[in-house]
Parts: structure tokens; sequence; C-alpha cells
């Protein structure tokens, strides 16, 4: 009778636990570009540094503030000042980044490297190499500190 009632009792208890609502989003480990339109998070702030081998911008890490999926404002963090719209285009928002990672065929470049947000489940680190007989042709993305606005 003692063991009727303990399963009884688990599978109320879990029936209950997965009526409970969760009001939070659950973002995948790894984030499609389709994932990331379906949470509908147009304004939110990062932080980007371009890595390749270009003038800066690039090399360092710039605050990123995007309002509806559009960057408003960058800011370059090691000089504590706002980059002209002219270099909005350097960057990328998070809905470019996971454009970017879909259009790479692993196969067709010499290296392909990324790293995903254990948080959100974007790219946080994307390194290409699209031929290594090519020298300064690489192109990465390292992204850190990103939060909803």
């Amino acid at each position: 009778m003692k063991r009727m009632f303990f399963y009884i009792s688990f599978f109320l208890l879990v029936f209950l636990i997965s009526l409970c609502k969760n009001e939070s989003i659950n973002f995948p480990e790894m984030l499609t570009h389709a994932q990331w339109q379906a949470f509908n998070i147009d304004n939110y702030e990062f932080e980007q540094r371009v890595v390749c081998f270009c003038a800066p911008p690039a090399g360092r890490f710039h605050k990123i503030t995007v309002e509806s999926g559009a960057i408003v404002e960058i800011i370059d963090l090691d000089e504590e000042r706002s980059l002209p719209s002219e270099n909005f285009s350097f960057f990328k928002t998070i809905s470019h980044l996971l454009e970017f990672v879909e259009s790479i065929n692993p196969d067709s470049v010499a290296i392909f490297n990324i790293e995903y947000d254990s948080n959100f489940g974007f790219p946080s680190s994307i390194y290409v190499d699209y031929d290594q007989r090519i020298a300064d042709e690489e192109i990465g993305y390292e992204t850190r500190n990103f939060k909803v606005n």
C-alpha cells in the first residue's frame, strides 16, 4: 500500500509541475536565426570586437546598442567615445551574426570555429579563414556582455 501511495504521489507531483507556467525565455544551446527572430528581442546591448587585418575600429571591444533590431550607437570602450554612424556596418547585430554563421559552408572554408554563449545561445566567438593560402582575409567576431533592454 505504501508503494502504491508513493507512485501515485510521484506521478501527481510530476503532473502538477508540468502545469506550472514558465514565463522566462528558454534559449537553446545553439541559436538559429529563425529562433532568434521568434524571441522578438529587438532592443539590447552587447560588446563586440571584430578580429581581422583591418584598420580601427577592428581589434577593440565596442559597446553596441540595438533598438528595433538596428544599431543606434557604438561606443569605443578603449577611447570612451561614440563612433560615427558610417562605422555601424562594420559590426554585426545578433541577427546579423546568425545570418553570417548560416551563410558559411564549413566544407568550403579552410577554418570555421564557432562558440556559443552559454546563457543565450548566440555565437559568442566566430572565426573564419576562407583560404589558408591567402593572407589577411580571415575574419572573426567576439561578442560578450549581452543584455536585453
